[in-house]
């Protein structure tokens, strides 16, 4: 069975203009999973990420927390691995934020609920969005397939990514609709492992959002 491990990229600047940033504590983090796979004896065939820069950065972290282990694993970007538009979601929603970041800059105390409400309708399919919730779930569906067949059968990949793609995917092995992407919401903390094996049955689910490494660091704690 192929293994695909995902994990969600490190902490992001979520109170700065630009987002898509690591913070410091994204870059430790980063390193710690690196270190954690190495522990476990996880050498991937391929290690990927999606094109967003906390992606990318996350990954180049893992690579150097994974240190000589992972020396010549074979690394790429894909698009398909990137994150749901959550500037879109928000805006179709409420429309006196162009961002997310702009609704948290302009209505902190009101963002959460805010956000809530706007994923709400989008994984309903309520409203006009540039990538609706069907369409990220097909796209990340479709990156997790043509990755397990370029790996074969025993092969294994790791996959720096975001929280969206994680909770689109352990959705679809759990066979859950909308409900199951609402209880997953928010489960995903930055560098989380999350493990799915691939086979003739489809995605199988194998581990959810580990955190183990961070448990031995508290201070690496955060899903944001």
């Amino acid at each position: 069975m192929t293994r695909i491990v995902l994990v969600r990229h490190g902490q992001a600047s979520w109170h700065a203009e630009d987002y898509d940033v690591l913070t410091d504590t994204g870059h430790a983090q980063a390193l710690a999973v690196g270190a954690e796979l190495r522990a476990r004896g996880i050498r991937p065939e391929l290690a990927l990420s999606g094109t967003l820069r906390r992606q990318r950065d996350t990954l180049a972290g893992m690579v150097a927390g994974a240190g000589e282990t992972w020396a010549g694993v074979r690394q790429g970007v894909d698009a398909r691995w990137d994150e749901l538009d959550g500037d879109d979601i928000i805006a179709v929603n409420a429309p006196e934020h162009s961002t997310m970041t702009g609704a948290l800059r302009d209505a902190p105390a009101a963002f959460d609920e805010l956000f809530r409400f706007a994923m709400g309708r989008w994984i309903r399919g309520e409203g006009e969005y540039r990538e609706s919730c069907a369409q990220f779930t097909a796209r990340v569906q479709e990156a997790a397939a043509d990755l397990a067949e370029r790996l074969g059968p025993d092969g294994t990949a790791v996959v720096a990514t975001s929280g969206g793609v994680c909770n689109a995917l352990t959705s679809i092995a759990l066979g859950g609709g909308p409900d199951t992407w609402r209880r997953l919401f928010g489960t995903f903390r930055n560098t989380s492992i999350t493990q799915l094996g691939v086979g003739p049955r489809g995605l199988r689910l194998i581990s959810l959002g580990e955190v183990s490494h961070l448990e031995r660091a508290p201070h690496l704690f955060t899903d944001r």
